[in-house]
């Protein structure tokens, strides 16, 4: 009888893939137990599959090969019973783990959208939603050169023209601690180029003094068309 195996390295549970039984679903779901989040127990059963469905198709070759040792010739659509019996076994496990897989990602959704709601509202708790936000202090940027200054940078990193302005008020909110809300205002007038002059200056002096000429002058001359 074969012995169980890991599948690859690190796998943390073996299975027994010529001879599929429920010890072996039984051992996935232990594992399982054992990762530390949802997200680990999805990437988990992603590669799970990939392997196992790449051991499976080795198993059946090494069958389908026994079956034709001898003869001249052999119908590729027929099967032993050996061979019906091991597609359904292979197919069984991978239905299971496929329901498995499914669940932890509607799982993963409720989590993010939970994640989400938190955010908000711990956002909301400071002020920041209602637009109850601390000036800045004496030395800080104001929401108009960070969403200047994070506009040029993502522009010479690829952002598109046509970008999801919300997810980069957010990744602004995120990098700053100041409003989403205020951040996409700012970054309207950014991506609009109607940012004024005096908010531009701060921005430019900066990219000038890291040796980024080619920022500074993208925003100087509010084109940031050649990044």
């Amino acid at each position: 009888m074969a012995e169980s195996k890991e599948l690859w390295p690190v796998a943390g549970v073996g299975l027994n893939v010529p001879n599929i039984t429920e010890a072996d679903l039984t051992a996935v779901d232990r594992r399982l137990d054992e990762l530390a989040d949802t997200l680990a127990r999805i990437t988990f059963l992603k590669k799970l599959q990939i392997e196992f469905l790449d051991a499976a198709r080795i198993h059946h070759s090494v069958l389908f090969l026994a079956r034709k040792e001898g003869k001249t010739e052999i119908d590729p659509k027929t099967e032993s019973d050996q061979e019906r019996v091991f597609r359904k076994r292979r197919d069984w496990l991978l239905d299971q783990v496929t329901h498995r897989l499914t669940r932890l990602k509607y799982i993963r959704e409720i989590e993010r959208e939970e994640e989400d709601e938190r955010a908000r509202r711990a956002t909301k708790a400071m002020g920041a939603d209602e637009g109850v936000e601390a000036d800045p202090v004496s030395g800080q940027w104001l929401n108009e050169q960070i969403a200047i200054a994070l506009y040029a940078l993502l522009r010479a990193a690829g952002l598109p023209d046509k970008h999801n302005k919300t997810a980069v008020a957010r990744f602004a909110h995120l990098l700053t601690g100041r409003s989403q809300i205020k951040m996409k205002k700012a970054g309207y007038e950014a991506t609009g180029m109607t940012f004024s002059d005096d908010g531009a200056k701060a921005v430019i002096e900066e990219f000038e003094r890291m040796g980024l000429a080619k920022l500074a002058a993208a925003v100087r001359d509010k084109d940031f068309t050649k990044l």
